[in-house]
């Protein structure tokens, strides 16, 4: 039977022989089957400068003035996050947007500025500016603070790393051809703050900053649950579930504790740490005085899955990829790590293969596959790798945004 599947084509290949293969040859048999049928379905692909989908974010406005091409890992991975290219028109924008999760924002042409409504503690929230970032910096941002982006005096272009709450890339983006009555229906892209409602409504800002609301609808949607359910089980009314997760509800604590422990959401740990809303930190050293520079991105919070560093490598030397900055038993790495060539152009070699990477290419790959990489010309990477280990591989902030 091996034989026979073997001499099938890609397009010949049944569902019907892929279970043959589980049954006469076991999981092995039919995973390697299955593989064979994949474009560079290993633990590894290559996506170039020019095979970027157009997408949309599921979680925003079609007026946010951003668009973006997806970039991300295959998705038969299940990848947990999202790599995508944006572009931002160069009008203000007044108002924010609010997401739970992740996300590290890389510009790579012209400049991006921030702002942000939130408020440290010790007094109300207001807005605040961001340094204008360019090609050379990182933010990592705290998307849960509302906040929103634009390009200075003309279109900016910079890829975006996100990691949604619900770990799912597709929560993030989407083909940019679906149909916008489906999409409503089953994404609905989050609601547009205004700074005056932020001010007005007691709790509002907490529900949405602190990512109270974002949380509790991913924990009832993970959880397959109807806002109806819930409230039955809680004891509240319908309708005040729904405006909770809208962040249109003054709730009380006795009732938000109530809806918590139901949904197994420790709010407690929005307590743990320091409030935060971005850290800046550079890309690569000015020069090439060694074959990697120490640069990490992280946050102050311990909660983060996506590590993040940049290898920055002389022309004619090698360097292993992932790199990981600690022992490798100490750096459990759940799924892929996905790196995306900045400058330079490099021989990644991936067994028998090889892919020559220029700017604007996009490496992934999983299940601890190793990859040696060859710098044609100095070099820099940015490599993120998604892990949850407890000991994290990141070093401490050292720029603040503002």
């Amino acid at each position: 039977m091996l034989t026979t599947v073997k001499r099938q084509s890609r397009r010949a290949l049944s569902l019907g022989a892929l279970e043959e293969q589980y049954f006469s040859g076991g999981i092995e048999a039919a995973r390697a089957a299955f593989e064979r049928m994949v474009d560079k379905g290993n633990n590894w692909a290559v996506i170039k400068p020019e095979k970027g989908t157009s997408s949309r974010r599921t979680d925003l406005s079609e007026n946010a003035g951003i668009s973006y091409l997806n970039y991300s890992p295959p998705a038969f991975w299940q990848p947990p996050y999202a790599v995508l290219r944006a572009t931002l028109d160069s009008t203000p924008q007044k108002n924010y947007v609010s997401h739970a999760g992740e996300e590290i924002v890389v510009p790579i042409k012209g400049k991006v500025h921030f702002h942000v409504f939130w408020s440290p503690g010790g007094k109300r929230p207001d807005e605040k500016h961001f340094k204008e970032i360019g090609f050379g910096s990182v933010l990592r941002l705290n998307p849960e603070v509302p906040h929103h982006a634009w390009g200075v005096g003309q279109q900016a272009e910079a890829w975006l790393l996100i990691r949604h709450a619900s770990n799912t890339e597709t929560a993030v983006s989407r083909d940019f051809d679906v149909n916008p009555s489906t999409r409503t229906k089953y994404h609905k892209p989050t609601r547009i703050l205004k700074a005056e409602d932020l001010r007005k409504m007691p709790g509002r800002y907490a529900l949405m900053a602190w990512g109270l609301a974002a949380k509790i609808k991913s924990y009832r949607e993970r959880a397959d649950l109807t806002i109806k359910r819930v409230a039955e089980a809680c004891g509240v009314d319908h309708a005040n579930i729904s405006r909770l997760e809208n962040g249109d509800i003054n709730i009380s604590l006795e009732m938000l504790l109530r809806i918590a422990t139901y949904l197994r959401v420790d709010i407690g740990e929005f307590f743990t740490t320091q409030p935060w809303d971005g850290y800046i930190e550079d890309l690569k050293p000015s020069q090439f005085p060694a074959r990697l520079s120490p640069c990490h991105f992280t946050a102050p919070s311990p909660r983060h899955l996506l590590h993040a560093t940049s290898l920055c490598i002389p022309q004619g030397a090698t360097e292993n990829v992932p790199y990981l900055t600690r022992k490798e038993s100490e750096i459990q790495i759940e799924d892929m790590v996905s790196c995306i060539v900045m400058s330079g152009r490099l021989i990644a070699k991936f067994g028998d293969a090889e892919e020559i990477l220029g700017p604007g290419a996009v490496m992934h790959l999983r299940s601890r596959q190793t990859t040696t990489i060859e710098a044609l010309n100095d070099s820099v990477l940015l490599q993120t790798i998604y892990s949850r280990a407890t000991s994290c591989p990141c070093l401490k902030p050292k720029k603040s945004a503002h």
